[in-house]
């Protein structure tokens, strides 16, 4: 990996949050705190989105923390050297409507059977004013030496006072932060080790205690945004290690143009979805999911889980607003329509064909027409040429030969060749060699000559980014020093299907399990409850019709609005329930690679 990983920003956050915590497990953090109080400082939530968009990645995130208030901070490895107008503020509520938005959903669904209508009959219609095809929608989420130290940037964005800093060795950061009152987490210069020997720098952000709010020992921060240009796409994660109590959650929204991602170097498995729950499981979806994900992980061990994958305008069912243009202009799409991106350009064109003695216009005609439609293998050419590096990339050059009587040309000359290569020469010649012009007999032997131009340039052109079309998923997973042994590498992934669907028939069976290969993306953890029709009707069984949808209108307790998830689940104890031997064989059906469906 050289040092421009995409370590960056990404470095700045791993994410935890949507899963409960007991308070001995810390969400995880890309890097690691510091603290001028002897006291430990410990992450206890973090939210990230990446927005990528060909090598540019803008990545938010979001952090609360644990422990004492005096003069903490966070320092986390970037490529490059940040700059203020690098590094912005955002609003703290984006990241609970990408929460909700993403969180696994719990739906109910109402049966309604019917007999064959008679003509004088009433037809029974369901009510969907308030539900449309999605039932109601419940939602819940789970729970030294001589070594130099050299301040390469220094600003205040916020509550944040930002020193970005460049160091030789680690034991000489490590330093460097003791001289200034940091308290250096056990490990902390064996873990920064790996990123300055590959040229990585440190962002370090402290924060200002008189800025800040705070619930109890927890600090409120603002958000923040960076962005960065990487051909790799990757996540630090190791390094947030160093402030773990024990296993970590991490949690990570990305954003991609009609792309979903998923990680290259650790498997991949999307949560089983599409589950028929029992009704009592309103009342604790919280430790369902958390038991879900858990068995997960248990069957999928060191896995990355994709829980949802969906254009970030829509939805069905919706928990509340999806993004819209503004929410991901402050994501970064702003920065994005303000990029520019080089713009190579190589073209290839016959300046003029002659005859050497008279003239034969004919022939000029054909030569040069021929002579067109060999511009790819002219630029194969080109392209090899230009492989050299040459000091002048751009010329030209005269080819001069003769046609005998058959059309065959021969006894090539160049005239002049102003880019001066033999091997671009030779094989400019291979491709008048291979013209085969008409026979003529009175022609006889004719000399021609043939000049050729070739140009390269490149200009710097705006990125032509939209407004929508952007693809949010959602990834999660759980690890532990031991296993997650290396970062986070991102990659493009083909779009998926699951978790959608009506119940069918009278048993309301669903014609999509689990995760399907498909033209776009519709993805999520949807589990359902089932409300069957128990009235008495006149005909028999098998002469029944089944509908699904809605509740009557009308129907006492229920409510068509959205249970919105509780935002202080990350201050309760974790509860995991235990799935029942069926819940376990249905959601083991599903891990498996995606299908076509």
């Amino acid at each position: 990996m050289n040092r421009y990983i995409a370590f960056v920003l990404a470095a700045l956050a791993c994410v935890a949050g949507a899963v409960v915590a007991t308070p001995n497990e810390a969400h995880a953090f890309c890097g690691f705190y510091v603290s001028g109080a002897s006291d430990d400082l410990y992450n206890d939530a973090t939210q990230v989105v990446m927005l990528r968009h060909e090598t540019q990645t803008v990545l938010s995130m979001r952090n609360t923390y644990q422990g004492p208030p005096e003069d903490f901070a966070m320092v986390i490895p970037v490529p490059q050297v940040l700059e203020k107008d690098d590094v912005k503020v955002l609003p703290d509520n984006l990241f609970d409507k990408i929460e909700r938005q993403t969180s696994p959903r719990l739906v109910e669904y109402w049966q309604r059977a019917s007999c064959p209508r008679k003509r004088s009959g009433k037809r029974v219609f369901l009510d969907s004013s308030d539900h449309g095809m999605g039932g109601e929608l419940l939602v819940g989420r789970g729970s030294g030496g001589m070594a130099r130290v050299v301040v390469k940037a220094r600003f205040e964005v916020g509550e944040y006072e930002v020193v970005i800093l460049s160091a030789e060795e680690s034991n000489a950061l490590e330093t460097w932060l003791l001289d200034n009152k940091y308290n250096i987490p056990k490990g902390a210069s064996k873990a920064m080790a790996p990123y300055i020997a590959q040229g990585q720098y440190f962002f370090v952000a402290k924060i200002n205690p008189d800025k800040v709010s705070f619930d109890g020992k927890r600090a409120l921060l603002s958000p923040l945004r960076f962005h960065y240009k990487s051909e790799d796409f990757s996540l630090p994660v190791r390094l947030g290690l160093l402030n773990a109590k024990g296993t970590q959650d991490l949690i990570v929204h990305t954003l991609g143009l009609r792309q979903r991602y998923k990680v290259s170097n650790y498997k991949n498995v999307t949560i089983p979805t599409n589950l028929v729950v029992p009704d009592r499981t309103r009342k604790t979806f919280g430790s369902f999911y958390n038991g879900l994900f858990d068995y997960t992980m248990e069957q999928n061990r060191g896995a990355v889980v994709t829980e949802y994958a969906w254009d970030s305008a829509k939805c069905d069912p919706c928990a509340g607003p999806t993004l819209n243009s503004s929410d991901l202009h402050t994501l970064g799409l702003d920065i994005l329509q303000k990029s520019t991106h080089k713009v190579e350009r190589k073209t290839s064109k016959v300046t003029h064909v002659s005859a050497m003695i008279g003239s034969d216009k004919k022939l000029e005609r054909n030569v040069r027409a021929k002579m067109s439609r060999k511009r790819g293998e002219l630029l194969t050419c080109y392209e090899r040429f230009l492989e050299t590096s040459p000091a002048e990339p751009s010329g030209r050059i005269a080819v001069e030969f003769e046609i005998d009587e058959e059309g065959t040309t021969s006894n090539f000359a160049f005239p002049w060749n102003s880019l001066g290569d033999d091997a671009f020469a030779n094989c400019v010649s291979d491709q008048v060699a291979s013209l085969r012009l008409p026979p003529d007999d009175a022609r006889g032997q004719q000399r021609m000559g043939i000049g050729l131009a070739f140009d390269y340039s490149v200009r710097e052109e705006p990125i032509n980014v939209p407004n929508f079309g952007w693809t949010l998923t959602r990834l999660h997973t759980r690890y532990t020093s031991k296993t997650m042994t290396e970062d986070l590498i991102f990659e493009k992934a083909r779009p998926i299907v699951g978790g959608v669907g009506m119940p069918q028939g009278e048993r309301g069976e669903f014609a999509l399990e689990g995760a399907h290969f498909a033209g776009y993306n519709t993805f999520q953890g949807r589990y359902i409850i089932l409300h069957y029709d128990e009235s008495k009707l006149s005909c028999k069984k098998s002469e029944r019709s089944y509908y699904w949808g809605g509740p009557e209108a009308g129907s006492p307790g229920i409510s068509a609005k959205a249970t919105p998830a509780d935002s202080s689940v990350t201050s309760v104890a974790r509860k995991s329930a235990e799935l029942s031997s069926k819940m376990k064989a249905a959601a083991k059906r599903q891990y498996h690679q995606p299908k076509r469906f």
